[in-house]
């Protein structure tokens, strides 16, 4: 199992999570615009799974609180609009959880290949059962 195979799974995950169901659009946190999940040849390259804290940081690459629906502009050519993703955060989840989030980042975390296949078979779960749930696929 590799961390790939996990972020593939996490990264749909995250954009079905937040998505509206009734339209198939996700709102990007950090400038408002809706963007598509789905285009004729399957997920929207133009959202993303944005980080509020960069993905290079293991302890909360995986945190759900940590990482948002957000459209290409923001998370590519705008590295992640990481203090409106701050302000985001703290709105949804409540004050003090970007800080949270920041301190729980400068943990050591490493992964065993049993880690990384329990992370990727429950992601793979969720997004099948969100994609059923929304009539995808």
């Amino acid at each position: 199992m590799t961390e790939a195979t996990v972020w593939k799974w996490f990264s749909k995950f995250i954009r079905l999570r937040d998505t509206d169901p009734s339209t198939l659009m996700a709102k990007c946190p950090t400038c408002g615009e809706y963007k598509s999940l789905l285009t004729k040849q399957g997920y929207s390259p133009d959202l993303h799974a944005g980080h509020f804290i960069s993905r290079d940081r293991k302890a909360t690459k995986y945190d759900e609180k940590n990482v948002h629906a957000q459209c290409i502009t923001c998370n590519t050519f705008h590295a992640g609009k990481q203090f409106e993703m701050s302000l985001f955060i703290d709105k949804k989840y409540g004050p003090g959880t970007a800080e949270s989030l920041l301190i729980k980042s400068k943990q050591f975390c490493k992964r065993t290949k049993y880690d990384l296949k329990v992370l990727s078979d429950h992601y793979r779960g969720k997004v099948k059962e969100l994609e059923n749930k929304y009539g995808i696929k």
